[in-house]
């Protein structure tokens, strides 16, 4: 799941795992796998126009 959206937002999967270990996404987990809920996702798009279109980095994104 985490490469489909990865592909899906023009990211790498390891720019996803950083944000869920710094506690930036907290993903669904089902069994053993990710799920990405629409709060998921909205939640990530915000996150990736505070990095790319605004330049903030990971300390500032934190605070958010």
């Amino acid at each position: 799941m985490i490469s489909a959206v990865a592909e899906l937002y023009k990211l790498h999967p390891q720019t996803l795992r950083l944000y869920e270990r710094v506690g930036l996404l907290k993903p669904s987990r089902r069994t053993a796998t990710r799920g990405s809920t629409r709060p998921d996702l909205e939640r990530l798009e915000v996150i990736i126009t505070l990095a790319r279109d605004m330049g903030v980095n990971l300390a500032g994104l934190k605070s958010f």
